[in-house]
């Protein structure tokens, strides 16, 4: 497996993939959680890290396919007949339904991208990291692996020094891939045939995330082996062998081949004062020179959002305390000597002044308590359009955008190829006007790229839902489990689709394996139908219904015991021990949820009193006793007490055999205070008189007769 790549100029990359945080429904304080997570990354990082942002036309071939793939692995397990025509027909309607929408609709995919470059040159020249590289000699070498085979000496040398540069890779790419995560966005770092795409696609009409492989055949490495350690002459078979396949191969990492650029770069160039056709396509490049004077989160949403080829290229430089602290203080310095020099007895101008004084000191303080970090940044903006007039009027549209924030641009004017090398991943800015400025981490997590506000969850547990016309009509998909909480609620006026759109979201969870819940409290919606077809189970749980369910059972996954052996763990050693440790406690939980349901029984106006619910308490804990059941795992498996039963471990059985009990103690009691308990009893039976003897007495009178593991 290869993971980074390694330019003509010397500058090796590793590319990370990255999913965006969703901020559709993020409260402002969630949104300045983000901000302070952004600041807090852009502090920790202390080398050069490029930032790619990319709209281009899109598709749901990626959904498509990842949806095919967990509704074949469910179809396969599918025994009955009967339901498996059933959710075939249910999978191929709904992946129509994405393909038309496809059609139908104009989609564009917002990719996202952190790219790490590491120049060995720069690395030596300003010894951030030890300065162990000779930048003249390495060079030397650079030149001789391109142009010229070498021999075994040097491969084995140069194979040694990028090891060490891509364990520093590795290591920046850890560190970038953490901090990411602790702010909420998903990091996939790319490698192999996904990682040549990515290269593929900035150029040619490829998709960065394909299903097969870009190329027709497998990337070639020479150096993967300990070629040193061959003969001559064996090692001049090996070259031989492979030389007639290194000319048709795909681009590669390793010794005397054709390079990523040369591989992909167009047949055609026309280069003008500010724009270039390369193919058929023309391009123009905007430099960012001056942001607002408040930069918050989001600023750039106007640019990132928008509907066609447009790519947001951020070079990110960190610098060291003493350069931050020095530039902001020489800019209170000249601000201070030209309000002394220019007080021309205007107030206001005076004012401000002031102000940007008083900026400038409190930043440089920030810096040197290190509450900031201070940064150089580049930001341009790379546009493409198939004809002049079209990418005219996508540069009018940027320029307005910018505009319209407070923010000043120029095009990078007779450097439009040089724009264009800039924003392709090759790990430089190669325009030679001055794009680069000077920023704090809290104006710059203001230009996080990686926020989204579109529901587009990836992986096979994700389903369409549509489009949102709230959101540039993107595609909505999600997956419940990777919501906050993995549920739904459908709310809307009468008759507008409530029940249709419940019943395509169950049957297309349905046939991707997930299991669902529907409550249908008013029992009209012919859910019942649904679920025969899908191979699921209708209950209906009302008055005279044979449907029943106890709510004393206890299941194999109950009270998500998933996380109480994990923290179980930690002190145990034993597996075994520490599954049956974690399911002694299912009794105590189960007993607190019960509870929960006996305070849904009374009327809510009512309520119970505190000497009621210790009642409740000791009562449901004794009707799991008189069944046999206690904290031991093995006796779980016992019949299980029900509510009104007819068994002596049924609810209210017991609580009318120790008010019984509560009489007799009191009538034995020379002083009968123990009467007060029997009281107590028999006002909390009159509130549940409805269950107990009442309409729903047959409500929960009996074990479960749904399979509630379908």
């Amino acid at each position: 497996n290869w993971y980074w790549v390694r330019t003509t100029d010397g500058v090796y990359l590793l590319v990370l993939r990255v999913m965006p945080y969703t901020i559709s429904m993020a409260s402002p304080e969630e949104r300045n959680r983000l901000w302070r997570g952004v600041a807090r990354y852009y502090r920790t990082i202390d080398f050069p890290v490029i930032e790619l942002a990319r709209n281009r036309p899109g598709s749901t071939r990626r959904y498509q396919r990842d949806a095919a793939k967990s509704m074949q692995a469910e179809l396969s397990a599918t025994e009955d007949p009967e339901v498996w025509t059933d959710l075939r027909a249910f999978a191929e309607a709904h992946l129509t339904f994405a393909e038309t929408i496809t059609d139908k609709h104009s989609i564009y995919d917002r990719s996202a991208y952190v790219m790490i470059p590491y120049d060995p040159q720069v690395e030596a020249a300003n010894k951030s990291y030890g300065g162990r590289y000779n930048p003249k000699a390495l060079l030397s070498k650079i030149d001789q692996s391109v142009f010229r085979r070498p021999n075994a000496g040097q491969t084995a040398q140069q194979q040694a020094e990028e090891e060490e540069i891509a364990g520093q890779l590795m290591m920046r790419a850890e560190l970038v891939a953490g901090c990411l995560a602790h702010i909420g966005c998903k990091v996939e770092l790319l490698g192999d045939n996904e990682l040549l795409a990515f290269f593929m696609s900035q150029t040619v009409d490829c998709e960065e995330d394909p299903e097969e492989p870009p190329v027709k055949y497998e990337p070639i490495v020479l150096q993967s082996g300990k070629f040193e350690k061959l003969s001559e002459a064996k090692f001049k078979k090996v070259v031989e062998a492979a030389e007639p396949y290194r000319s048709e191969a795909p681009p590669t990492v390793g010794t005397a081949q054709l390079s990523v650029r040369d591989n992909v770069a167009p047949d055609a160039v026309v280069r003008g004062p500010d724009t270039s056709r390369i193919g058929p396509r023309h391009h123009k490049t905007r430099y960012i020179t001056k942001l607002c004077d408040f930069v918050q989160l989001g600023v750039l949403r106007q640019i990132e959002a928008m509907e066609d080829h447009v790519k947001l290229t951020k070079f990110i430089h960190p610098k060291s305390k003493e350069e931050g602290s020095k530039a902001y203080g020489q800019r209170f310095s000249e601000l201070k000597a030209a309000a002394r020099t220019d007080n021309d007895g205007n107030e206001i101008t005076k004012t401000q002044k002031a102000i940007a004084q008083e900026s400038a000191q409190q930043a440089m303080y920030a810096i040197l308590n290190g509450e900031q970090g201070y940064t150089r940044v580049s930001i341009l903006i790379h546009m493409e359009a198939a004809t002049p007039e079209e990418l005219e009027g996508l540069d009018y549209r940027v320029f307005s955008a910018l505009n319209g924030a407070a923010i000043e641009s120029r095009i990078a004017s007779e450097e439009s190829w040089e724009g264009f090398l800039s924003n392709l991943p090759l790990g430089r800015n190669y325009l030679t006007a001055s794009t680069e400025f000077g920023l704090m981490t809290d104006a710059l997590a203001g230009l996080f790229s990686f926020t989204t506000p579109n529901l587009q969850h990836e992986g096979g547990g994700a389903i369409l839902l549509g489009l949102d016309n709230s959101a540039d009509g993107q595609p909505v998909m999600i997956d419940d489990w990777q919501m906050p909480r993995p549920g739904s609620l459908t709310l809307g006026p009468p008759d507008t689709g409530k029940t249709y759109k419940t019943k395509a979201d169950s049957s297309r969870k349905r046939a991707i394996g997930d299991r669902i819940n529907v409550i249908d409290p008013a029992a009209n919606s012919y859910y019942g139908e649904v679920a025969k077809r899908i191979g699921g189970v209708h209950a209906a749980l009302a008055i005279g219904s044979p449907n029943k369910i106890n709510p004393f059972d206890l299941y194999e996954n109950y009270m998500a015991l998933h996380m109480l052996t994990d923290a179980i763990a930690e002190s145990v050693d034993d597996d075994e021990q520490v599954e049956r440790r974690a399911r002694s406690y299912a009794i105590d939980g189960k007993v607190m949820a019960l509870e929960d349901i006996v305070r849904l029984m009374v009327p809510r106006k009512r309520g119970l009193s505190e000497d009621e619910e210790s009642i409740v308490q000791s009562a449901l804990y004794e009707c799991y006793r008189l069944a046999g059941i206690t904290n031991d795992p093995d006796t779980h498996s016992k019949p299980k007490p029900t509510f009104s039963g007819d068994n002596e471990c049924d609810f209210f059985n017991v609580l009318r055999a120790r008010k019984e009990r509560a009489k007799s103690q009191a009538q034995q009691s020379e002083d009968g205070d123990d009467d007060g308990e029997a009281e107590v009893i028999q006002g909390l039976l009159r509130k549940l008189r409805t269950w107990d003897s009442g309409t729903l007495r047959e409500m929960f009178d009996s074990q479960t007769t749904v399979d509630v593991y379908n």
